[in-house]
């Protein structure tokens, strides 16, 4: 009954501590999870990549205390499901639909499993507001914060422009340049091969091999492969629905 969402009642705090503990002990479920394990065990026999600040500490400092591996997936799990609660914190009638949809879509697998960049998903569902009121100051320390968690967050410097322009025009109902836009990326989506672009860009794979990411520019299979994409039936429901 209450007009907004509040972390401390027991409705709300209980099941976020029971969806904490399981996520917590859970045992090698997901393509990610042993990455992960791997590297809070062994994080204190290497230098931390700093470029990344707040995970390699979070990581670091637990590991070096000898903290549980359980605690490292348990908190990580509530900082993701207490961000996602507060996205809905004045849409309390929305709440339980969306954490139904949450497992439903099956969703929490996925962020549990690539941990980081689902972290900052959910840290940025609540940096929406301050798009809408304009608040551009605290988005981008929010949006530096997160790239201290996964630098694949620089992309959130170019959300809040984008955004700023799109609600501009959205509000002037120009349905369509909203439609030309959304047409151009499906376009661009089945007829051009970007992953395959990126992966043979000389430029790309140099700033690779200067990060923590070096791997992937190593890697024979994603050199070689190639972006799927198949006008079937089902892609065109897909791209009906979001027109709708």
């Amino acid at each position: 009954k209450n007009k907004d969402i509040k972390l401390s009642h027991p409705v709300i705090l209980i099941p976020i501590l029971l969806y904490t503990f399981i996520m917590g002990c859970r045992y090698g479920v997901g393509k990610d999870y042993f990455n992960y394990l791997e590297l809070y065990e062994d994080v204190k026999y290497f230098e931390p990549n700093w470029t990344e600040f707040l995970f390699s500490s979070y990581t670091y400092v637990l590991s070096i205390n000898k903290v549980h591996f359980s605690f490292f997936f348990g908190i990580i799990a509530f900082i993701q499901i207490v961000f996602f609660v507060k996205a809905y914190k004045k849409f309390p009638k929305i709440l339980p639909l969306a954490i139904i949809f949450y497992f439903v879509g099956s969703y929490y697998l996925g962020w549990n499993n690539v941990l980081r960049q689902n972290l900052v998903v959910a840290i940025f569902l609540n940096m929406i507001p301050l798009i809408e009121k304009r608040k551009m100051g605290l988005y981008y320390l929010g949006a530096f914060l997160c790239i201290g968690i996964h630098l694949s967050s620089i992309l959130l410097f170019l959300i809040y422009p984008t955004l700023v322009f799109i609600e501009k025009h959205y509000k002037n109902n120009n349905i369509k340049l909203m439609l030309t836009v959304y047409l151009a990326f499906v376009g661009m989506g089945l007829f051009v091969d970007i992953f395959s672009y990126l992966f043979n860009n000389e430029f790309l794979l140099l700033f690779l091999l200067d990060t923590d990411y070096s791997s992937y520019a190593m890697n024979e299979g994603l050199m070689t492969a190639q972006t799927g994409s198949a006008l079937g039936l089902g892609y065109l429901l897909k791209v009906t629905n979001r027109i709708l």
